[in-house]
C-alpha cells in the first residue's frame, strides 16, 4: 500500500453497457481544489486484474508520491482488446472517478501508460475522445501496443498469437469470440475491430507466411482513411519496445508500435513530443516476462519525468484539422451524426476568423454537423449586414451533411447557397433553412443538387 495515499477497488453495478465495472484509484494525500493534481491513467494488458498493477509496476507508488492520482479501469474484462463496449465502461469508470475527485484534479495533465492489449485500447480510447466536452489525454506512453486489431486478426489465421497473461501464462488471443469481435462471418467484426485500433493496417497476405517465420506489418498498407490515428495528432506520445521484443514471436506488436510512431509523425503531422530515451532495466527472469513482453522493462520513474513534461494542447480551429469518427458524439467542436451505425466517417476542416469562413472538406459518411461558430473564432453575433460563409465539400460517393449553426445572436436576415452543376458551373438559391428561436439554432437542408463526386460543394452565406 503506497504510504502518500490510499489505494481502493471501487465497483460500477449500473453502467451505460450493463457490465459491471471496476476502477483501482489511488488518492494522494494533500490533493485538493485549491492544487489540483495530475492523473496518470493505467491500461492493463491481456489477461491482467487493474488490481495487480499495484505490485507488478511501481507506477502507483511513484505517482502517488509526486501527488498524482492514478486510475486502472478493467475496462469491462481483463481481455478486452479496447472493444466498444470496453471503452463506454472506461468512460463510465473516468465519469465516476471526476464525479468524485474532478475538482482535484488538474484537467490539463491526464496522462496515460498502455502495455501490449492496454496499449491498443489506450491509444484507441485518446483517439476516440477529442471532443470540447470529453476527458482527453495530454501525453500517453504506449509500451509494445496492439495498434491494429485487423492485422493482427489476420495474422492469427496463420500462426496463433500467443499474449503473455498477467500471471506469466501465454494464451492465445481469441479474436473470434463471441464476447469479442465475432467470427468473420459477423458483419459488424471489421468496424469494431477499427475502431478499436488507432492504425488500420490493410492485410496483405505475401504467400510466404509460416507458422514459424510471419511477415512484419508493411507500412505500406496502413489505410489513411480509416486510421484513428489522425485524431491523435493533440496528443503527445511516447512509444517504446524492449530491443528483444523485435525479434521474438511478438515481434508484430513491436513493428506495429514503431511504424504508429513513424505514422503520426509523418503523415499526421503530429505535434513532436519532448524526447524520450527508454529507460529499460535489465532482462527481467523468463517466469515473470515470457517471450520478452511484459510491464518489467520499463522504468517508471522516467516515463512519469516524461509525462510531467506535457501539458493539455489546445486544437486550433484555424489550422486544418482532420478526424475519423466512428460514433454518433462530439468530436472537436462538432456534434457529428453518421449516416449509418457502422459508417467510419470523416472530415477536414479550417475556420478563417478573417474572412468569417468555415471550410469542411472531404465530408464522408456525415449525415449532420452541429456546432457553434464561437466555438471555431468565429463571431456568432455579427453586426447587421455582416456576412458568416460555411463551405461544405463531399468526398467523392458521399453526400452533403445537414448543418445545424447553434448560439447565433439572431436569425438571418438572407440565408442562400451557392452550388455546383454539371459542366463547371454554379447556381445560387434560397438556401433550405429552419429557425428555433428558443434555442438560437439555425438548421441548414444541403442542396440537393450538390450532392454528388468529389469536386461538388455547398457554400452557404449568412447575411445578419
Amino acid at each position: 500500500m503506497p504510504v502518500n495515499g490510499t489505494v481502493t477497488e471501487y465497483h460500477l453495478l449500473f453502467t451505460s453497457t450493463g457490465i459491471p465495472e471496476s476502477v483501482v484509484v489511488g488518492e494522494p494525500t494533500g490533493a485538493s481544489a485549491s492544487q489540483p493534481a495530475p492523473v496518470l491513467i493505467l491500461f492493463h494488458s491481456y489477461y491482467e486484474d487493474p488490481t495487480a498493477l499495484e505490485t507488478r509496476t511501481s507506477f502507483f507508488d511513484e505517482a502517488m508520491a509526486r501527488g498524482w492520482f492514478v486510475i486502472a479501469p478493467l475496462g469491462a474484462n481483463i481481455a478486452n482488446f479496447g472493444i466498444d463496449y470496453a471503452q463506454q465502461n472506461t468512460e463510465d469508470a473516468l465519469e465516476f472517478v471526476w464525479a468524485n475527485f474532478g475538482s482535484c484534479i488538474d484537467q490539463e495533465r491526464v496522462y496515460g501508460v498502455g502495455f501490449s492489449m492496454g496499449g491498443g485500447w489506450a491509444s484507441s480510447y485518446a483517439a476516440r475522445h477529442v471532443g470540447l466536452g470529453d476527458i482527453r489525454m495530454a501525453a500517453q506512453l504506449i509500451h509494445t501496443g496492439t495498434l491494429s486489431l485487423t492485422d493482427l486478426s489476420h495474422r492469427s489465421r496463420h500462426r496463433p498469437l500467443f499474449l503473455p497473461a498477467g500471471n506469466g501464462v501465454l494464451r492465445v488471443a481469441d479474436f473470434d469470440s463471441p464476447v469479442l469481435f465475432g467470427p468473420d462471418i459477423d458483419p459488424e467484426r471489421a468496424f469494431r475491430m477499427r475502431q478499436s485500433s488507432s492504425l488500420h493496417v490493410d492485410w496483405t497476405d505475401t504467400g510466404f507466411e509460416s507458422f514459424w517465420i510471419p511477415s512484419l506489418p508493411n507500412p505500406d498498407n496502413i489505410n489513411d482513411a480509416q486510421s484513428l490515428a489522425w485524431n491523435l495528432r493533440h496528443t503527445y506520445q511516447a512509444y517504446t519496445w524492449a530491443t528483444d521484443d523485435k525479434s521474438a514471436p511478438l515481434g508484430v506488436l513491436a513493428t506495429q508500435t514503431e511504424i504508429t510512431r513513424d505514422y503520426l509523425l509523418g503523415t499526421v503531422g503530429q505535434v513532436p513530443a519532448a524526447p524520450l530515451t527508454p529507460c529499460l532495466v535489465p532482462q527481467p527472469a523468463p517466469t515473470v516476462c515470457p517471450d520478452n513482453h511484459c510491464w518489467g522493462f520499463l522504468c517508471e520513474d522516467e516515463v512519469l519525468d516524461w509525462l510531467a513534461l506535457h501539458t493539455l494542447q489546445p486544437i486550433d480551429p484555424t489550422v486544418t484539422q482532420e478526424l475519423r469518427m466512428d460514433a454518433d458524439r462530439q468530436w472537436h467542436a462538432f456534434m457529428v451524426q453518421r449516416t449509418g451505425p457502422l459508417a467510419l466517417a470523416r472530415m477536414r476542416y479550417a475556420a478563417d476568423p478573417v474572412t468569417q469562413e468555415l471550410q469542411i472538406e472531404d465530408l464522408f459518411k456525415v449525415a449532420s454537423l452541429e456546432f457553434q461558430p464561437a466555438d471555431l473564432g468565429l463571431d456568432s453575433a455579427p453586426a447587421a449586414g455582416e456576412e458568416l460563409f460555411v463551405r461544405t465539400q463531399a468526398a467523392a460517393g458521399s453526400t452533403l451533411p445537414q448543418l445545424r449553426l447553434t448560439g447565433l445572436g439572431s436569425q438571418p436576415a438572407l440565408a442562400e447557397i451557392e452550388f455546383d452543376l454539371p459542366g463547371g458551373t454554379t447556381s445560387t438559391v434560397a438556401a433550405s433553412t429552419t429557425w428555433d428561436a428558443a434555442a438560437s439554432t439555425l438548421t441548414v437542408t444541403p442542396e440537393a443538387g450538390s450532392t454528388v463526386g468529389p469536386a461538388t460543394f455547398n457554400r452557404l452565406r449568412l447575411v445578419f
